[in-house]
């Protein structure tokens, strides 16, 4: 992402709690070797665009949230102001990636 910043952890020793005050932060999680069990993992952006993608056959919760802007998770969508989505989406197994997601003014997305 141009006037950006990115993370992209292969294991989860290597995830940290993502912080960026005003930009744009792409979390990529595609690579992640997700271990059996629950694994959190937090990010904020202050204004901007948060950007998370998910690996394919890991159960997803995620909590994403912005106080004015707009909130795309998995094909749910809210806008405008305070803006909130919970939801959880079932891939089998035991592996499970619990995103907790927050953006002051901006866009959060969660895809595939």
């Amino acid at each position: 992402m141009a006037g950006g910043a990115a993370g992209r952890p292969a294991t989860p020793a290597q995830l940290t709690r993502y912080e960026l005050g005003v930009g744009n932060f792409l979390l990529d999680l595609q690579q992640l070797q997700v271990p059996p069990g629950t694994t959190a993992v937090q990010a904020r952006v202050g204004i901007g665009e948060l950007v998370v993608q998910v690996p394919d056959g890991v159960s997803v919760r995620v909590v994403a949230s912005s106080g004015l802007g707009e909130v795309q998770v998995l094909g749910k969508q809210e806008s405008e102001v305070a803006n909130r989505v919970d939801t959880t989406a079932e891939a089998g197994g035991d592996r499970r990636l619990e995103l907790d997601l927050r953006v002051g003014i901006g866009q959060v997305r969660v895809e595939r």
